[in-house]
Formats: C-alpha cells, sequence, structure tokens
C-alpha cells in the first residue's frame, strides 16, 4: 500500500511525509525532502535537526500543534494527521507565502499608519463598533490629560467616556447629548466644532 501511496504523493506540489508513531520517518516526498535553510521561529535548523524536532513532536504527542517554518524562502504550515490502523503520522503542508506576503503588507501599513497617527498636529481617537478604541494618538491623551499610553488606551471601553470628559466642554450637557445622538443615528458629521471650556 505504501509503494501506491509514495506514487501519489510524489506528484503533489505539497509537503508531505509519513512518520511512525514512534516518530520514525517512512516517507517524504520530494517537496518536503528538499526542504532546504529551514527556519522556525528564530531558529535555524539543519535537515537531521528538523527530522528530530518531528519526531519529538510525535514521541512527545504534540498532535494537534501546527508547525510554521521557512525553507526554501517559502513559508509552510504542517499539520499531522494520525493513521491508526497503521500505526502512522502523516505530515500534511500548504505554502503559506501568499497569506504571510499579506501578513507583512498588513503589518507594514499598520506601522505607516501608527507614525501618520502618532506624528499628526490632531487629536485622534478611533473606536470600533462595540465602543471599544481601536487606536489613539498622544495629542489626544494629553489634551484629555489622560495618564496613560496611547498603546494602553488599545481596547478600553469608551461607553462612558462622553459623561467621564464632559467637564472639558463649555456646554458639558450639549456634548453628552451630541455624543448620544451621533451614535443612535450612525452618519458621517464633518468639521463639527466642539469648544473647550477656558481652564483647558
Amino acid at each position: 500500500m505504501l509503494n501506491s501511496l509514495e506514487r501519489i504523493l510524489s506528484l503533489t506540489p505539497h509537503p508531505f511525509a509519513i512518520y511512525t508513531a514512534e516518530g520514525a520517518l517512512l516517507f517524504q516526498n520530494k517537496v518536503f525532502e528538499a526542504f532546504d535553510g529551514i527556519r522556525i521561529g528564530k531558529k535555524n535548523l539543519q535537515k537531521t535537526e528538523f527530522h528530530s524536532l518531528i519526531s519529538s513532536m510525535i514521541k512527545g504527542n504534540f498532535l494537534d500543534e501546527k508547525l510554521y517554518l521557512k525553507a526554501n524562502d517559502q513559508y509552510y504550515e504542517l499539520v499531522f494527521e494520525k493513521d491508526p490502523p497503521y500505526n502512522r503520522i502523516f505530515i500534511i503542508g500548504s505554502n503559506i507565502s501568499t497569506e504571510k506576503q499579506l501578513e507583512k503588507s498588513v503589518e507594514t501599513i499598520g506601522n505607516h499608519l501608527d507614525i501618520l497617527i502618532n506624528n499628526s498636529e490632531h487629536c485622534l481617537l478611533m473606536e470600533d463598533e462595540h465602543r471599544k478604541i481601536v487606536f489613539v494618538n498622544q495629542k489626544f491623551c494629553d489634551l484629555f490629560h489622560i495618564p496613560v499610553t496611547p498603546e494602553q488606551m488599545i481596547g478600553v471601553d469608551c461607553s462612558q467616556s462622553a459623561e467621564q470628559s464632559k467637564d472639558f466642554f463649555k456646554n458639558p450637557t450639549l456634548f453628552v447629548t451630541r455624543i448620544n445622538e451621533l451614535l443612535k443615528h450612525k452618519v458621517k458629521i464633518e468639521k463639527e466644532i466642539l469648544e473647550t471650556s477656558s481652564n483647558q
């Protein structure tokens, strides 16, 4: 059976290997065998070290964990599947390089956005649909005398923030009423003037 399986799996573009339940390598297709320049996390591994790691994971019964690695300048996700009737472990891989590149692009955009936010001349704050802070800059914290960093504000519940900060404004009641009105109707408002009190 293994010979016929080998023939089928040798044609797949995905990495695939079969180990015994004791961690011994039985079969690896050409993609798996060609893994080179292997990096897991921050550690570079030789092929023997890579196989030893997989063997250790199998022996330790860490089969529910996914293994992420970089090899041949590509990113892969490996999953472990038990084959109880034959006392074997299948290792099935998929190339996630596209997802990794997208992840890096999103991270880069996020870093650029952080730079823009933190260097803006304006006070900025954004909440999500659950009234949790998504981002805020230092100028906003300074304006309202918030004694924590913008990073510490991420995820903070803003549902009571209007009531808590109303005294910063010349007309506190109008400020709270207007905020509640905007939240209720969920319409885009531009260039609305909110006048702070003279002692701010």
